[in-house]
């Protein structure tokens, strides 16, 4: 249904196409040792550089914001993406000095805001990366404990298994020789201690009614787990790998032949050629008071064991009260997908 609903945007593309497309990265509570949670938040620069070689602009979405702050930036862009990052994911998991869970239940509400502006007719893509596809899956799942543990899967390169009967947007965004490359000599690169497999789709059943599996790949232990889910009806989707890493750092075990530097491109266009069929505009006014080039950019490359070699820095001056998760909370998202049931 997704490529369904994408292959017939893209034939009227040359009509509608946005041609200033602006992406929204949802920004992460802090997990480096340097630069405390409850003072700052951030994500790493290769996934702003992977989104602007693809053509478009990014705009940070403080998890830490009102929900109304967040909906008039969501209301202005084209786009959102959840990066990889070492956050609680969990709602019955608290942070310092929280009495719930915010970035979860932040990304939460960006997840049902896509749904919203997509049943009502605006076509309006969310990806997940790492971190950020077992996001959607927790969500999708109705806050099911959808992790299982991974074994030695943190910087490695690994081959990736598709389901040929299961029509794939993403994969066919990938030309064939490259796609036979990561299939069968190496594979895309996933840093990752947590995964979400199929057991999981059988035991909740809203990740089954919302997301199709067209990937996958195997921990040092052959396990098999979800590598790629695409929605079925919405174009909510996500990656376990990370195809930002190839071409933007130079500190991990990623390679940077053209197989794997082709593939992440090719990633990147087909995220934004989906972007481009949404007609949110924001002004070049407010689009300077938003825009990423407002913060501050940070070397990483002396740190030890750093997956990172530059990010994005933000100061943690929002405030986060429960009135917000009263807003919108946890039964909008079950009732959803009881509907499913």
């Amino acid at each position: 249904m997704l490529r369904i609903i994408i292959t017939s945007l893209f034939i009227s593309s040359v009509i509608c196409a946005n041609n200033k497309p602006t992406i929204g990265i949802l920004t992460n509570p802090s997990d480096m040792k340097d630069y405390d949670k409850s003072l700052y938040s951030y994500f790493p620069s290769s996934y702003v550089k992977w989104i602007e070689q693809a053509g478009a602009r990014v705009i940070p979405i403080h998890w830490d914001s009102s929900y109304d702050e967040i909906t008039v930036i969501l209301s202005q862009i084209n786009g959102v993406l959840f990066t990889g990052g070492d956050a609680d994911l969990y709602l019955n998991n608290t942070q310092p000095g929280f009495t719930f869970n915010k970035f979860t239940d932040t990304a939460s509400f960006i997840f049902q805001k896509v749904i919203q502006f997509n049943k009502a007719g605006k076509f309006y893509p969310l990806l997940g990366i790492c971190q950020g596809f077992q996001l959607i899956n927790y969500i999708a799942s109705s806050y099911y404990e959808v992790l299982t543990r991974m074994t030695d899967d943190l910087g490695r390169q690994r081959l990736l298994e598709i389901v040929p009967e299961e029509d794939s947007y993403v994969l066919n965004s990938i030309d064939k020789s490259t796609l036979e490359y990561l299939k069968n000599v190496d594979g895309p690169y996933y840093s990752h201690n947590w995964g979400v497999v199929q057991q999981t789709y059988e035991k909740s059943y809203s990740l089954g009614a919302f997301f199709k599996i067209t990937g996958y790949g195997r921990d040092g232990v052959n396990l098999k787990y979800i590598a790629i889910c695409e929605g079925r009806e919405v174009p909510i989707y996500g990656y376990q790998f990370h195809p930002e890493k190839h071409p933007f750092e130079w500190i991990t075990k990623a390679t940077h032949d053209v197989q794997h530097i082709t593939y992440s491109q090719e990633l990147a266009m087909a995220f934004i050629a989906m972007a481009r069929k949404n007609d949110n505009f924001i002004s070049d006014e407010e689009l300077s008071q938003y825009i990423i080039y407002n913060y501050k950019q940070v070397n990483r490359m002396h740190v030890p064991n750093t997956s990172f070699s530059q990010v994005y820095l933000f100061d943690r001056n929002r405030n986060e009260t429960r009135t917000d998760q009263q807003q919108l909370g946890i039964q909008w998202t079950i009732k959803y997908f009881r509907k499913y049931k």
